[in-house]
């Protein structure tokens, strides 16, 4: 089985006198997982390697007697801060590594090493500087909020400045190893950026998805870890399972909250040790696969109700997406509706038909409890039904209505509570025809000044409610 990277980027060790062997260290780090490992013992070796910026950890021997070495520690420090550099210094100079954290290093280690000291520092060094990497990206991206030309968001039609936050929050993350945790709504589109946070960050290598709803433990044990099996011939031998399949990339896992308890165990082993072990083996394996997860359910719910692990969330929720539902993006209604008018039209060979600009008026009025996948459906069928000439908005008015009627406590949450449903009045009571001119006002305001949207939303025709608007008019009432 071939062996896999980690950390994805490599550790590098630094020694200046090639006399002094860096094996010790690198069997310490070895025996804790850490298999990507480079060691350097020439200056210029080292400053190419710092320069291809792939390097996230460095541990450099620093002795007060020689000063090549202090003074190679001073130059990395100064002129590559985004590195975690981590001083070795020898048990009598212990002072040595006081004046290494002066001069910027994340921390230091005395020889002869306490083995369990050395793992835990390179572990928090490598996740600090992935936590730096990321705050700095944020800080460059997320003020002015750029459109991302990478290649990976090209499925992902946006420009409200949430997705557009979201998008360059997922590119500054794109080198992180860390679990990534999606959440939102059903259709709010999680899986198509699960597959984007794995195109961005590792295109050359596999990505697999997975839905785990009603899936039991042994199903997904088998399906991820695999299965010791033993051949005809007598050999043992392993079923690949998912986790070592996605080797160097990405593996999704959709419904993460119908995970069971017995299941949870098997996945913390792997997000916190990098460990696994197939079903019917008693062997670990080590995995470099990117874990991306899936949800619509609150989990940290679940895990007050003691039905999901809470360090099991703190590893999973290193980096959280939280997907915003579609009434709360309703800047890229009519980019989406252009886009799946345009997709249908090629799907089906026909000619893209023109929306009328009620359309987007009218869908910007509408909740959409399916949020873009519902929106996809609507215009993809009414594509489908589509004659000639401008694109028909019956079919829109009728599957609102319908969905409406269907699902009006969960599109209208404030209605269970039925103070909260109540109209608010004054202490004078307005006339029946006063609510109705606040009814048309308020309808107006909503649809943007569009009489066909509002005569929708009120349950009347057009051409009733021109003619209550012509009253009003006449009565100087004005609608706002």
């Amino acid at each position: 089985m071939k062996l896999k990277k980690h950390p994805f980027n490599p550790i590098l060790l630094v020694d200046n006198d090639p006399e002094n062997s860096l094996w010790d260290i690198e069997k310490v780090l070895i025996s804790a997982g850490f298999n990507h490992i480079e060691a350097c013992h020439k200056t210029p070796t080292v400053f190419k390697r710092l320069a291809s910026n792939h390097v996230n950890v460095a541990l450099i021997q620093v002795r007060s007697h020689d000063t090549t070495n202090m003074d190679l520690f001073r130059s990395i420090t100064k002129d590559y801060p985004q590195l975690s550099v981590i001083a070795i210094v020898d048990r009598q100079d212990i002072l040595q590594g006081e004046r290494c954290m002066k001069h910027g290093a994340f921390d230091y280690i005395i020889k002869p090493f306490e083995q369990n000291r050395m793992i835990n520092v390179v572990r928090h060094a490598i996740e600090a500087h992935e936590l730096k990497r990321i705050n700095q990206d944020l800080q460059e991206k997320l003020l002015n909020l750029p459109t991302s030309c990478h290649n990976a968001f090209s499925n992902i039609v946006a420009k409200s400045r949430k997705m557009l936050a979201l998008i360059n929050y997922i590119e500054s993350i794109s080198q992180s190893s860390r679990a990534i945790f999606i959440s939102g709504e059903t259709g709010t589109g999680k899986t198509t950026l699960a597959y984007a946070a794995h195109e961005i960050s590792r295109p050359q290598n596999p990505v697999y998805c997975i839905d785990i709803s009603k899936m039991d433990d042994y199903a997904f044990s088998e399906l991820l870890f695999g299965q010791h099996v033993q051949a005809v011939n007598g050999h043992n031998g392993i079923q690949k399972g998912l986790v070592e399949k996605a080797e160097n990339g990405s593996l999704v896992i959709k419904n993460i909250d119908q995970l069971s308890l017995i299941s949870q165990n098997k996945l913390f082993r792997l997000l916190k040790d990098n460990e696994y072990i197939p079903l019917g083996a008693n062997q670990k394996y080590k995995s470099n696969a990117r874990i991306i997860v899936t949800s619509n359910t609150d989990i940290k719910i679940l895990e007050k109700k003691g039905r999901f692990r809470k360090d099991l969330i703190y590893h999973l929720m290193h980096h959280h997406i939280k997907v915003p539902p579609l009434r709360e993006r309703l800047d890229d209604i009519s980019l989406l509706i252009t886009h799946f008018i345009e997709s249908a039209a090629r799907k089906l060979n026909k000619k893209p038909p023109t929306p009328p600009k009620e359309l987007f008026v009218l869908l910007e009025t509408y909740l959409f409890p399916g949020n873009v996948a519902e929106l996809k459906k609507l215009v993809y069928d009414a594509v489908h039904q589509h004659k000639t000439g401008i694109l028909s908005m019956q079919l829109f008015k009728e599957r609102i209505i319908t969905s409406l009627n269907r699902a009006t406590n969960k599109i209208f949450p404030d209605l269970k509570n039925s103070s909260s449903a109540r109209i608010s009045f004054s202490k004078i009571l307005p006339t029946l025809k006063q609510s109705s001119w606040l009814l048309i006002a308020e309808a107006m305001h909503r649809a943007k000044g569009n009489q066909s949207v509002a005569s929708h939303l009120l349950g009347i025709s057009q051409q009733a409610l021109s003619k209550r608007l012509q009253n009003m008019e006449a009565k100087k009432i004005f609608v706002r």
